[in-house]
This record gives structure tokens, sequence and C-alpha cells, in this order.
């Protein structure tokens, strides 16, 4: 009862009025639903409204959703039968669309209950509003994106789980990074929201006792999650007729047709790192864990389920116990390597280090210079191809600042990496 009084409030705050569920959608029918909840426009706070498109790097990620699921279901033994379906929405990069898209897998509200779980959403006030929805109804999310430290909170989101590290481990990178260099004076350049003045604070703590003093500065790192190159997408996305299905394709129908026409325009900004294989991994997290789940509640219940259509619906009916079984995946991805969470639904810390360098023609980019992990409480720093002042490569010039700072010190500052 508690769950539907909360649903009407959540109708009732978005003012979904026309038919309750969002109309615009990518599906696939299937056994068992992945919902995919994945920003391809941005949303218009003036109109209410969803409004300019982003680039195609949104559309490559909804496709490495496609693409994922359809590789699944081409092997027709590994589920034993059981297919997998989607349905996507566009959440507008907003959290209000997040919300009112999350309905549609509301099993009260849908003709069949059938949805396994969800893949998204990418920013992370959009998770927190999708998970206190879904969680209700016992829904896993898997974002690929999501860093907020807030999302740890296992108690409070027990339905979410992420490809990516929480924000906290982005300022461990920072003051590894610093101390291998022996910067003692840098700047620290934050957004003023949660997301920034969380960093600052993270950032002032870790620094505290080891004299590093903060100011203006000249260069810049951003650190981002690490995220490898899912093979064979490429060639999938360039060549193959997309399917005409796809309620987004004819926003983009100029991008994909260049890519088409030469590889190098099917990559995102360059300043961005491409995160199809996180969605692909989150993909596989379901995958395995449903495995999981028939072998519990199917193959080897007493007596066994042998009927697909009855094993189907006791795993929807064990929705509660599939979070165990993603808890305890762990696998190895041709892209990422160790996939796994802890007790908090966290992936493991790794992050790749970039730093803003001259390339041809003067043109500037955030190029990959090094790589920061944690495993088993044990931190590792590799930095290499960093440039500094006319392609100095000693860490920058050492001047003499405030008494109460070392002697000298390293002007510098490290931007902690976040993606819209």
């Amino acid at each position: 009862m508690a769950g539907k009084q909360l649903t009407l409030f959540y109708l009732l705050l978005t003012n979904v009025a026309e038919g309750v569920l969002p109309r615009i959608q990518y599906q696939m029918s299937g056994d068992l639903i992945i919902g995919g909840l994945i920003p391809l426009h941005n949303y218009d706070d003036i109109s209410e409204r969803c409004a300019s498109r982003r680039d195609i790097g949104s559309l490559r990620l909804v496709e490495a959703l496609v693409y994922s699921i359809t590789t699944v279901n081409q092997d027709t033994e590994r589920l034993n039968g059981i297919t997998l379906g989607y349905e996507i929405y566009d959440t507008c990069s907003s959290g209000s669309e997040t919300l009112k898209n999350s309905l549609a897998f509301v099993p009260s509200l849908r003709d069949k209950d059938n949805v396994l779980g969800v893949v998204g959403p990418q920013r992370s006030s959009s998770s927190i509003q999708a998970t206190k929805l879904l969680g209700l109804y016992n829904i896993s999310i898997i974002s690929y994106l999501s860093t907020s430290d807030e999302l740890s909170n296992s108690v409070r989101y027990p339905y979410f789980y992420r490809m990516v590290p929480p924000d906290i481990f982005q300022i461990n990178v920072i003051v590894d990074l610093l101390t291998s260099y022996n910067w003692t004076y840098v700047g620290f350049i934050y957004s003023d929201d949660s997301y920034g003045n969380n960093a600052k604070l993270e950032f002032f703590q870790q620094v505290e006792e080891s004299r590093i003093c903060t100011a203006y500065d000249h260069r810049a790192f951003t650190i981002v999650p690490k995220a490898g190159h899912l093979a064979n997408f490429d060639e999938y996305f360039r060549t193959n007729s997309l399917n005409s299905n796809n309620p987004w394709l004819k926003d983009f129908q100029e991008e994909v047709d260049d890519c088409r026409g030469s590889a190098s325009n099917c990559a995102t900004d360059g300043e961005r790192p491409q995160f199809e294989s996180k969605v692909a991994d989150a993909v596989e997290v379901f995958v395995v864990a449903l495995i999981e789940q028939k072998r519990l509640l199917c193959d080897e219940a007493e007596p066994p389920v042998s009927s697909k259509s009855d094993c189907v619906a006791k795993i929807i009916e064990n929705r509660s116990s599939f979070r165990n079984s993603i808890l305890e995946v762990s696998f190895l991805s041709p892209s990422n390597g160790r996939v796994e969470f802890n007790s908090k639904g966290d992936a493991a810390g790794r992050y790749d280090i970039r730093q803003f360098q001259t390339q041809k023609e003067n043109q500037f980019e955030f190029i990959v210079v090094g790589n920061w992990s944690e495993i088993a409480a044990d931190r590792h720093l590799s930095i290499d191809r960093v440039k500094w002042y006319l392609d100095d490569t000693t860490g920058g010039n050492t001047v003499y600042r405030k008494p109460w700072c070392r002697s000298r010190f390293v002007v510098n500052h490290v931007i902690p990496g976040r993606l819209p």
C-alpha cells in the first residue's frame, strides 16, 4: 500500500496527465526486459521541455545497450531459451524527466510485469530520482556513469549499483598525483554544487597535514573513470543499418551518415571518454546475475521449475533476492578488466588521468597521460606523456610564495573530471 501511495505522489508531482506513461520509447519484446534511461536531449527549464539534442555519443550509448542485448540473445544456450528485450527512454538530462520515464517500469502501470532491471541513468541526480521510485518495487538500477558519493548509501539506495567508482576516489587520485610530483601549491577549481563542494571538502581534509597550499594556476588535469573500448561496436555502429524503430535516429541522421562515410566521424568529442563499454558491462552484470537466479530458483528448486514462463515469473517474484546475485557478480570484462561490486554497489576505483595539451595546428585536447587504480586498499599511480611549458616534462616551474607554505612549490591545478 505504501508503494502505491508513493507512486501516486510521484504522479502528482510530475503532472503525468496524458496517458500516464511516457510515449517515446525504443523497444524490443522479450521474456524479460532490461530498461534504459539515457539522455539524448537537453532539458529547457524555461519551456519545461526536452530541447536541443546532445552529441552522437548519446546515440552510441543507446545503441551499445541494444547491441549488447542482441549479442546475448544470439547465444540461445546461455539463458536456456529465455530472451531479453529492452525499453529505452530519453531522460533529457533532467531529474524530473527521468522520474517520469521511470514510471514506465513500475509493475502496476505495465501490461506485463517483466522488468529485470534498468541500465542508467547517467547523471547522479537522475539516478537518485529513479532508484528512489524503482527501489520501492525491488527493481535494480545499474548506472554507467553516476558518481555521487550519496549513492553509496546502500541503506537508502539498496537497489542501486554503478559501473564507476564514487567521487571520493577522485580526491585520492588528486592527492596521489600531487604527492608524486611533490607539488605543494596548487589551484583547485570546482563547481558550486553538491558535486564540487563535496569534492572541495574532501580535498582539504586529505591535504590538511600534507602542507599543500592552494592558489590559481595555468595548467590543468582532469580525472575521469577509466572506460575501455567496446570491441566490434564501432564497426557495428558504422556499417550496420541502425534499427529503424529507434525514435531518435532521425534527430542524429546527419551525424550517423557522416559516421558511415568516415570512421573518424564516429567518435565523440575528443575531450570526453566513451562509455559504451560500461553500458555493455552493465548488461553483462544483469545476465550473469540472471543465470545465477535461474539456477537457484528454477534449475535447483525442489521440484525443478522446467517451464520457461514459470521460471521467468519466479525470477520476477524474487526481485528482492536478485540484488544479492548482483552483488556477488564477478567476471572479466574484455574492455574494463575485473567487474565486481563492493557491499555498497560501487565499482572498483580505476581512473584515467588526462591533461589539457596543445596538439596539431595549436588545437587543445585532453590527452590520457596516466592511470590510477585501487586494488585491495593498495593505490597505484602511473603517469607518463605529461607536457609542461615548451614541452618540458620535469613537472613545471618552482617559485617562492607564502611563508606558511613550503618555500618552493609548483603552480598547477587539478580538476576532478565531470561529464554532463
